[in-house]
This record gives C-alpha cells, structure tokens and sequence, in this order.
C-alpha cells in the first residue's frame, strides 16, 4: 500500500484526545490517500515518546505560523478512519 503524502500547508483544528491521540488538519495538496483514510486529517499516537515529541513539533510550528510536509504510513493503525503520520518536515 503506498503511503500519503501532503505537499507544505499550514495546520488547523488540533485535537489532542484523553485516548492518546492527537488529530489535526493540514492543507497541502494530498496524494496517495489510503483507502481507510476518509476524513482529510492526519492523527499521530502520542501515547509513546515518539508520538509525544512529533506532535510537540507540530504545536511549534503552528504557533510560528510555518508550513508542514508530511508522509503518512499508508495505513489507519491509531484511529479508522485518519492516516497516521509517519513523519512530517517543517518547510521554511
């Protein structure tokens, strides 16, 4: 299964969950969505340090105002219905 991937946009409606999740918007172009993936957001597990350090990362650069490029894991593992991000680049 390919992998999405959303070209640089800003970000928008951050939800971090009790659940561990942390849901938000990105509004970049978007390409090789996973079937699974119905709703045009992105979600990250920030039940791990890993998942806590990139949704930290993705606060930083929505309180800078800076653009994300990010590439999904061309699955739903953390929540049915959103890809999970495998890593994103904060575009300057």
């Amino acid at each position: 299964m390919a992998a999405g991937f959303a070209s640089a946009g800003s970000i928008s409606n951050i939800l971090p969950t009790r659940g561990g999740t942390f849901f938000f918007l990105q509004h970049g172009t978007r390409t090789n969505r996973p079937a699974c993936s119905t709703l045009d957001r992105w979600v990250i597990n920030v039940t791990t340090p890993s998942g806590q350090a990139m949704a930290s990362a993705v606060m930083l650069a929505y309180s800078l105002g800076k653009n994300i490029e990010i590439y999904g894991t061309g699955d739903c593992r953390d929540w049915p219905d959103t890809e999970t991000v495998d890593y994103f680049q904060i575009a300057d």
